[in-house]
């Protein structure tokens, strides 16, 4: 932002060159808010990223749990069944919620296992 530069003029009388300075600062008020407005507006998205950051960690730690219990669970099974490379994928966020509804993983045997809830 660039601003001109304002010279008072000695020939012009005081009451005019009040009222040039006083619509300079006036103009320079406006931008100001403006700036205070903007960096407002800019500090509220960083930290709602921030919060959307925080909630991808967090659902990353819970796949790496689920991972890691999946593990666990398949560790010594023996089984043919090509469901379990299946069962130790990733949920994506965005259905995380619902494979966590859906309680149930299979297993090497016809029996069901559930998912333990916190």
């Amino acid at each position: 932002m660039s601003h001109k530069k304002i010279y008072v003029n000695k020939n012009n009388n005081k009451n005019q060159d009040t009222l040039v300075l006083q619509q300079e600062m006036l103009d320079l008020q406006r931008e100001l808010t403006k700036i205070i407005h903007n960096y407002e507006a800019a500090k509220y998205q960083i930290k709602a990223h921030i919060l959307a950051t925080d909630e991808l960690l967090q659902l990353g730690s819970e796949n790496m749990d689920r991972v890691d219990s999946l593990k666990n669970k398949y560790n010594n099974c023996t089984c043919s069944q090509p469901t379990v490379q299946a069962d130790l994928q990733l949920t994506p966020p965005s259905t995380m919620q619902s494979a966590v509804n859906s309680d149930t993983i299979r297993d090497c045997n016809p029996a069901t296992y559930s998912i333990p809830r916190d």
